[in-house]
């Protein structure tokens, strides 16, 4: 059997989700796994404060640069696999997919296409969004249930991202 990481590597969406409230702190403290992301997502998260705030992560140790091996023939293939998807093509997506495939991976994303190929690829238990940040916040101590829940409609990264975490939601309350 081959045994699941417990690091996650995030896009940018999650980095500009949580940054843009100001809680990116919820992402990079997180103290079950260790996150990671990619040079292509590093690059899309572009606006203040958020693009300082994931480089002090980096700086500080909270959040890890992962990369592919340029000679490593299996990397390769994955990313060009992901980035030949039209909708991943030269994003940080087709990064993050590849390095979750290569290096099994967590993969953290609000992106409904990438969420529903990597449920696909990966299966289920090795995806997460950010409903499932905040349980883990929630469930470790570094948010209180009740802020969490205050906190989930201002984290809206993208059209029918709210409705589906508002769906969703009432798992907050029953697994925690």
């Amino acid at each position: 059997m081959n045994r699941v990481s417990a690091a996650l590597i995030v896009d940018a969406c999650l980095v500009i989700t949580f940054g843009s409230v100001g809680r990116l702190g919820l992402l990079t403290g997180l103290r079950g796994h260790e996150v990671l992301i990619g040079p292509r997502s590093l690059a899309e998260v572009a606006k203040q404060p958020t693009a300082g705030a994931i480089r002090e992560a980096i700086a500080a140790g909270t959040v890890t640069m992962a990369t592919l091996d340029p000679g490593a023939a299996t990397d390769q293939a994955a990313l060009a696999r992901f980035t030949d998807l039209p909708q991943f093509r030269n994003r940080g997506e087709a990064e993050a997919l590849a390095l979750a495939s290569c290096r099994k991976l967590l993969i953290g994303s609000d992106d409904l296409g990438v969420r529903r190929l990597a449920i696909r690829e990966f299966g289920a238990p090795r995806v997460a969004g950010t409903l499932d940040l905040l349980i883990w916040a929630v469930t470790e101590g570094r948010i209180s249930r009740r802020d969490a829940t205050v906190l989930l409609p201002k984290l809206d990264s993208g059209p029918r991202v709210i409705a589906t975490l508002e769906r969703q939601a009432r798992r907050l309350s029953e697994l925690i």
